[in-house]
């Protein structure tokens, strides 16, 4: 998964989880130790450094118990969200819904 991917789907979790919310997130060990991007070829990926660019509070902790383990993060106080204009929302289209008017 892309890092712009990643990033956008933990913003939308943001904009919708309450400032009281717990988010969490489940990983597996095996499959954190090296990801593959096209176009940037390959990178380590580390979950906790990168929930905390959107979290205040991010804890983690390891199921052993699961097969396979897996890496358990719990997510507090969802950092603001600035407000974003979606990368589709094209100047026509928020012309036509601030007049009002039906595309042609």
């Amino acid at each position: 998964m892309s890092d712009a991917l990643r990033d956008s789907i933990l913003t939308g979790a943001r904009e919708v989880l309450s400032p009281e919310g717990i988010f969490m997130q489940y990983s597996y060990p095996h499959a954190r130790m090296l990801t593959y991007q096209f176009g940037q070829g390959w990178s380590r990926f580390n979950g906790k450094t990168f929930l905390k660019e959107h979290f205040r509070e991010v804890g983690a902790h390891m199921v052993l118990r699961n097969a396979p383990p897996a890496q358990v993060y719990t997510c507090r106080e969802p950092l603001r969200v600035a407000k974003r204009v979606a990368p589709h929302d094209t100047r026509r289209a928020r012309r036509r819904r601030s007049t009002g008017s039906r595309p042609r």
